[in-house]
């Protein structure tokens, strides 16, 4: 600098006003400071957060595996868990940080070296720790172990986040299920009420006019469960399991009203398999006969042995019935006349030497009228048993979704198990498949008379008011989703254009329902519940399994013993660093820059290096001695400084019981 100007700098100088310094505390004794006592609540403070942080842990861990509530304690963990990465961190540096300054102002109070203390004080963060090792080219355990330390902090932020989430699992509870059994008695043909009688007739036509909309669908208008048609499906004589939805086209059910069941499916996936039966018809004699213009139709005469087809044995006979106009007069141009065959006296053999044949199975003839003559068409009526699943995602949106024949033993003929076992054992199952429910009533319906009840309600549930009017079950079996509309005036299209297929598909289905609305129709319309008392119906019972997806509390062992264990050395630390400071008696001036008022004995380090950085200085001085303390141990009042190195200077300890200036 030129002279000129360093003289005007001096003078400048002299001219400003002198500074007046504050003055400082008298002697006092080291321990006697407030900051020394608010240090160490902040240190009790420490230990109780990494307290709480451990006992974090074990709360998770006994809440595993709890279902999720409204308001329950999981919840609560699951929101102190999200908040781990912001909190963790910041615990855990002040933590570390603090003890780390503790450990380098006890070791300076013993006498260190000033690179010691300059590991220690410049690790007070993750980056620090790094840096000021390569600074300082020290890279032994300490630094190593300084290193490790701090990366447990992002470690345990991770493992505070992911030591618990929400896993959503199906549970799975079973109840039981009771469902009407259409095997039970047609109690039409017992004598229901006239309230009973308007309600079946009621059904019979509403489930008519619903076709349209339930079709393919497994539930009725009410609720009741469908059974599908096995025949349907060509494969169904293997006896294996046929996958509905698979299946690209809808089912086709047995009837149009279904199996009323209780209690109503709770909450959630349900599933359930029920075996059950329905009505069946093979008809491999399909006739039409031309049309007679002079007698305009012809209508076979049941009641003559000469003209009524044949039946195997000679104790059978016919019924039959047809639909008439309002007068009682038969109509059969525009309806249907339906004829079915009964037994006398028992359909099979009674005893070992009874003569007759097994029994039958029941015939079904048809006959309706169309434009190219008259269809005779002649069934045998069977019992089709079943394996049905059904799945509930909800009690009124049930699926069956797959259908089998029944792998148990169909239950054999009445008369067979009760009369000759040996006739049973011969005839099954052949002989229960002949066996309907038609067999099935309160008085054992031995002279047929549910058969004949049956067809004379079909044929009068729809009189015909005038010779143009048609009936809605010929045009339920023309076309399903148009049977009060025909598509012609007068004449349905003739039976024999629909296929044997379809034909018996939909007669079946008029049968079964007819013969379901007659079970009870207050429990099919869903008025009384199934199980209600005073019920003259059989019941099927199935064990449902009811699956929910519910939400569970989970703790994940590998992160709860991340936070256990990096928590539990957090504690170990935050002990350590209030131990420390609570056997330090020199006061805590590391990391202040008051620390270069305090006096110290370090006068041949000062003498060169003015340029050189912090932590390059500690890297050149990192082997020499260095101690805080009485550097005046011979006077009344003690003095403490810094004293380097240690072989320039005699230091004695700082004591608690003396006064320092």
């Amino acid at each position: 600098m030129p002279e000129s100007q360093r003289a005007s700098s001096q003078t400048e100088g002299h001219n400003d006003p002198v500074e007046t310094l504050p003055q400082l505390p008298g002697p006092h004794r080291p321990r006697s400071s407030k900051a020394r006592y608010f240090g160490h609540l902040t240190d009790v403070i420490l230990v109780l957060v990494a307290i709480g942080f451990i006992v974090f842990s074990l709360i998770v861990l006994t809440s595993d595996n709890r279902p999720m509530t409204e308001g329950s304690q999981e919840k609560t963990l699951l929101l102190a868990a999200s908040y781990g990465p912001t909190i963790f961190p910041i615990i855990f540096a002040a933590i570390v940080g603090r003890t780390l300054k503790s450990l380098a102002t006890w070791d300076l109070q013993r006498g260190t070296t000033i690179g010691r203390v300059e590991q220690f004080l410049g690790s007070n963060t993750i980056v620090g720790s790094i840096v000021t090792q390569f600074e300082l080219r020290t890279y032994g355990p300490i630094a190593l172990s300084i290193i490790a330390l701090w990366a447990l902090s992002p470690l345990g932020s991770q493992a505070t986040l992911r030591i618990a989430y929400v896993e959503t699992r199906a549970v799975e509870s079973q109840h039981e299920i009771t469902l009407m059994n259409h095997d039970s008695a047609y109690l039409v043909g017992e004598g229901l009420s006239g309230t009973q009688s308007v309600l079946s007739k009621s059904l019979f036509s509403s489930s008519l006019v619903s076709t349209k909309v339930r079709s393919g669908l497994t539930q009725d208008t009410w609720g009741g469960l469908r059974i599908p048609m096995i025949e349907a499906f060509d494969n169904h004589s293997s006896g294996d399991w046929i996958d509905l939805s698979a299946n690209p086209s809808a089912p086709v059910f047995s009837s149009l009203v279904g199996m009323q069941y209780s209690p109503a499916s709770p909450p959630g996936m349900t599933a359930f398999t029920v075996n059950t039966s329905y009505l069946s018809l093979d008809c491999p004699v399909f006739t039409q006969y031309p049309r007679d213009q002079n007698l305009g139709y012809i209508k076979t005469n049941f009641s003559d042995p000469q003209t009524a087809p044949a039946l195997q044995n000679k104790e059978n006979y016919w019924y039959s019935s047809s639909v008439t106009d309002v007068t009682g007069q038969s109509a059969v141009p525009n309806g249907f006349q339906i004829a079915v065959s009964a037994c006398l006296g028992g359909c099979a053999a009674l005893s070992p030497g009874d003569t007759r044949k097994p029994r039958e199975a029941r015939r079904v003839v048809w006959e309706s009228i169309s434009e190219s003559g008259t269809d005779h068409i002649d069934c045998s009526l069977h019992t089709t048993y079943v394996d049905v699943n059904y799945t509930c995602p909800t009690p009124s949106d049930c699926h069956a979704t797959g259908v089998r024949l029944s792998a148990s033993q169909p239950q054999p003929s009445i008369f067979a198990t009760k009369y000759n076992k040996e006739a049973a054992e011969l005839n099954d199952p052949w002989n229960a498949r002949n066996f309907t429910r038609l067999d099935r009533t309160i008085l054992r319906n031995i002279d047929g008379t549910d058969a004949e009840i049956l067809i004379q309600l079909l044929a009068g549930y729809f009189p015909l008011q005038g010779s143009s009017d048609t009936n809605p079950i010929i045009g339920y079996l023309v076309s399903p989703n148009e049977s009060y509309t025909p598509p012609v005036p007068y004449f349905w299209p003739g039976m024999a254009s629909l296929g044997r297929k379809t034909f018996e598909t939909r007669l079946a289905q008029i049968l079964n329902t007819q013969f379901i609305v007659g079970i009870d129709p207050q429990v099919s319309l869903g008025v009384e519940a199934v199980g209600s008392p005073d019920q003259h119906f059989n019941l099927l019972s199935t064990t449902a399994t009811t699956t929910v997806e519910k939400k569970f509390f989970v703790c994940n062992k590998v992160w709860f013993s991340a936070v256990f264990i990096i928590s539990t050395i957090v504690l170990m630390v935050a002990a350590a660093g209030a131990i420390l400071r609570r056997l330090t008696v020199v006061p805590d001036v590391l990391g202040t820059l008051s620390v270069t008022t305090l006096d110290n004995r370090c006068e041949r380090l000062a003498k060169s290096g003015s340029m050189l950085g912090g932590l390059e200085r500690a890297r050149y001085l990192k082997a020499v001695s260095i101690k805080l303390g009485d550097v005046e141990p011979s006077l009344p009042v003690g003095r403490i400084a810094l004293a380097a190195p240690l072989c320039d200077v005699t230091v004695d300890n700082v004591e608690s019981w003396r006064e320092y200036e």
